[in-house]
């Protein structure tokens, strides 16, 4: 490289500068400040166009500090370490650099677009004890502008500013350290507050308020908290500022909730659950231009930086928290978010606790008001979490008493081996199984249990369910039937006429399979008796649709078939109905069981009813966590807001009492279907009264209801004059018609829904006919199942699967039949029942 001639300084002018310099950088205690002293130093004495000092950080070098008609850009500029670049050739070898006419070397380095072309470059190395500090680099658009003696120079003013630079990088240091602990600090404080906040209270709005309260002023001017509610609409809770007096004006630019789905950081955050920085006054916000309304709102609060933060719990987004800054001095970087995002974690897992935790106190209550035991275990130790009152009544133990004690402290002892691996197996991933034992009272005394045991996952841990229950009348009844058999060859006269009127199925069959012996209860049950076991075993599957078979029977308690039929299409098929299958192994001479000629009996007991009843009641339970709370969320939440009602419009006013209206109508409607499913649950068939109903005045009532709850419905009956009187109970018809009905109205809105009646003497039949999409033929008949919702319709309006079963219970309680088709030339579905004329014998 030629070195070019520049202008000579004189030794004393170089000695002023120096000290100059030392004298500046010992004045100033920041690093900016040390650096600016030296670049304006150095420009008194060496012409140079602009200057810079850039330092290390990491594997980037940073310009800190500039001077000349680029320094604006050129601030804050980073640059990575590559190879071959001049500022990292000079920091890694030492080696300074001086370039004196760019152009006639080939050099294209300068600013573009015109702008004059840097000519003359020099370049040395900062560093303080062998270790690199950064670089110091001046340059000019005037070729030939340096030479050895600025260069020297410079070298000199790098040695000088070397020491000042490392001890303000030091203090730089220090003091984002003590900023960081300091920070770091205050934000465990702030914690702590919200720890203390979330285990004192266990309702949702006071947990939030309080958050909100907690991070204004410390973290925030201001917070606003929007509440996911169980209905999946968005009410905002909280809205906190740190001047009273912007209060009403933050008010006014966030007056509205998000809504899920709708547009805004908000929104958006409340649906992918994604925490948000935004920087409204660098940045700004991209709504803006669309809402200038709003947006003048907001500038008024001076928004300086914000912060989206989701409140994400296991099941989802419960709630979003917005917290902001006012004014230009103040704003978040990623540490701040990534705080709020630790406390958005924990009052999330509180919320969601204080909801389990009201969840349950209700499900505890409908646990206790079962007869049967029901107990949560430690698998591990056995011992009992958790007992219901059921359980402190059959074994007369108080709850305090169960909670000290373990499950083999209630069962026999030679009980507790079985027992142990019954749970082992569960443990290593068994299906949930029937473990039946002898369980002593308080009292001493001792009865055969049947507990269902499951393993269940309850916040991170295993947990085994039991579910105990006094099995003594079955035991009893089985033993003496099975003593009956065993003695047969004495008794079999006595033994035959027992099984004859036994009310439950019986089969024996001989060592080969082959059909000894069956009672009348079978032709009831199965139709026609089965030829052998395999007969017998292909007309059942269990609820994982398998075939049973003889080894399962022996060895397993009592299982729960489903019958479906004779394989090959002869006889009934029974879609519905489940039987409990029982086997025993007896020897006809009374030789122990394995001589040779062990025969079987197996016992049916038909438990359809029964397993109705117990689908019914866990039904019953979800219904109430599910579909109740649908209606008394609105209800409860529009009763808060016409508690508000002076702030109200009357539009408002008038839509909230329309909500409760409507889902008071709805809740009224359950409740009833409700109180049907538990009349028909607990037994047999209830009887109804016998009195004569006039169809034609249940209809017009129920058409002038709907009417009135949906006024854009067009409604028609078809009912003659002279149509007799049916015989039944006039409340259970006026359910069917409600029923049917409103359930016409969901699936058809805007059609006609017409009511016709006919009589033709041995029948008055009613249809109820709509315009809605209509029905497949394979769902016609499982439309009166319990619980069951065609798969096409089950998704267009909502439903508990309800109404229809309880119509087909009421109208085949009072004699008559009920069914459902599509409509053969119209579109839609037609829902129709019959029942018996009213006649002198009724009355």
């Amino acid at each position: 490289m030629t070195e070019e001639p520049v202008p000579q300084a004189g030794a004393a002018r170089d000695a002023a500068l120096l000290a100059a310099v030392v004298v500046d950088a010992a004045t100033r205690s920041d690093l900016p400040g040390v650096l600016d002293a030296a670049l304006a130093r150095l420009a008194e004495h060496v012409p140079f166009t602009g200057g810079s000092i850039a330092l290390v950080e990491g594997d980037q070098l940073v310009i800190r500090a500039a001077s000349g008609p680029f320094a604006a850009k050129a601030l804050g500029t980073r640059v990575r370490r590559r190879r071959g670049h001049r500022s990292w050739q000079v920091v890694e070898t030492g080696q300074p650099i001086m370039v004196a006419d760019a152009p006639a070397r080939g050099s294209s380095s300068g600013p573009p677009g015109g702008e004059p072309r840097i000519r003359s470059t020099i370049a040395v190395r900062l560093h303080w004890q062998d270790r690199p500090l950064g670089v110091l680099e001046v340059d000019s658009i005037r070729p030939h502008a340096f030479g050895p003696e600025q260069l020297e120079l410079i070298q000199a003013v790098a040695t000088a500013i070397a020491g000042p630079i490392e001890m303000a990088e030091r203090r730089e240091r220090e003091a984002a350290a003590r900023k960081h602990l300091e920070a770091a600090t205050r934000r465990l404080s702030l914690l702590a507050r919200a720890g203390a906040l979330v285990g004192t209270t266990l309702d949702d709005e006071a947990t939030l308020r309080g958050l909100a309260d907690i991070l204004v002023p410390d973290v925030a001017d201001f917070c606003v908290i929007d509440l996911v509610e169980a209905d999946r609409s968005v009410r905002r809770v909280a809205a906190v500022h740190v001047d009273r007096a912007l209060g009403e004006v933050m008010a006014e630019a966030l007056a509205d909730p998000p809504r899920l789905g709708g547009a805004g950081d908000v929104a958006a955050a409340l649906g992918d659950g994604q925490p948000r920085l935004i920087d409204p006054l660098r940045h700004g916000i991209p709504w803006w231009s669309r809402d200038p309304v709003r947006a003048a709102r907001l500038r008024r609060l001076g928004l300086g930086s914000i912060m989206i933060v989701p409140l994400v719990g296991r099941e989802g987004v419960l709630a979003a928290l917005t917290v902001g800054t006012t004014g230009p001095d103040r704003h978040y970087v990623q540490d701040d978010l990534d705080f709020a995002v630790v406390l958005a974690r924990r009052a999330a897992a509180a919320i969601e606790n204080a909801r389990l935790y009201h969840q349950l106190i209700r499900f505890k209550a409908a646990v206790d008001a079962t007869a049967d035991g029901v107990f949560m275990i430690d698998p591990a130790t056995l011992r009992f979490i958790y007992a219901n009152h059921g359980a402190v009544l059959s074994l007369g133990l108080s709850e305090t008493a169960l909670l000290g004690s373990s499950l083999t402290d209630l069962i026999a002892h030679q009980d507790e081996a079985r027992l142990r691996e019954t749970v082992s197996s569960l443990r290593r991933g068994a299906e949930p199984s029937t473990f039946v034992a002898t369980y002593r009272r308080r009292d001493g005394s001792e009865f055969p249990g049947e507990a269902f045991l499951q393993l269940v996952e309850v916040g991170g841990a295993d947990r085994l369910v039991a579910i105990v229950r006094d099995i003594s009348e079955r035991v009893e009844a089985r033993a003496r039937l099975q003593r009956l058999a065993e003695s047969e060859h004495v008794l079999s006269a006595q033994l035959r006429a027992i099984i004859q009127a036994f009310g439950d199925g019986v089969l024996v069959f001989t060592a080969d399979g082959r059909l000894a012996l069956a009672n009348p209860a079978i032709d009831a049950l199965l139709g026609a008796p089965p030829q052998d076991l395999s007969d017998l075993f292909a007309r059942f599957e269990d609820g994982a649709g398998e075939r049973p078979n003889l080894t399962r029977l022996l060895d397993a308690p009592p299982l729960e078939l489903r019958l479906s039929g004779r394989p090959d299409g002869v006889g009934p098929i029974f879609p519905r109905r489940w039987v409990e299958a029982s086997a025993y192994a007896f020897e006809p001479g009374g030789e122990p069981v394995g001589a040779g000629s062990s025969q079987t009996l197996i016992l049916l007991r038909d438990v359809t009813e029964a397993r109705d009843r117990r689908l019914t009641r866990e039904a019953f339970f979800g219904v109430l966590s599910h579909e109740l709370r649908t209606p008394v969320t609105t209800i409860y939440g529009n009763s808060k807001l016409l508690a508000r009602a002076a702030r109200r419009s009357k539009q408002v006013r008038t839509e909230a009492l329309l909500d409760i209206e409507s889902e008071a109508e709805r809740l009224y409607r359950l409740v009833e279907d409700l109180l049907v499913l538990g009349r028909f649950e607990e037994g047999p068939r209830p009887k109804v009264a016998r009195e004569p109903v006039l169809i034609q005045r249940l209809v017009a009532a129920a058409l002038a209801a709907e009417s009135t709850r949906r006024p854009a419905q067009r409604f028609v009956s078809r009912l003659p004059a002279d149509l007799p009187p049916a015989s039944g109970e006039a409340t259970s018809v006026e359910q069917v018609l409600r029923n049917l009905i409103g359930n016409a109205t969901k699936y058809s809105p805007g059609g006609t829904i017409t009511v016709t009646a006919a009589a033709d003497g041995a029948a008055i039949t009613v249809r109820v006919l709509d315009e809605g999409p209509g029905l497949a033929a394979a769902d016609a008949d499982r439309l009166f199942e319990l619980f069951y919702r065609a798969p096409d319709a089950a998704g267009l309006v909502a439903g508990a699967g309800i109404g229809l079963f309880v119509c087909k219970r009421l109208v085949e309680a009072m004699g008559g039949r009920i069914w459902a088709r599509s409509r053969p030339a119209h579109r839609g579905a037609e829902f129709g029942f019959t029942l018996p004329p009213f006649t002198e014998e009724d009355a």
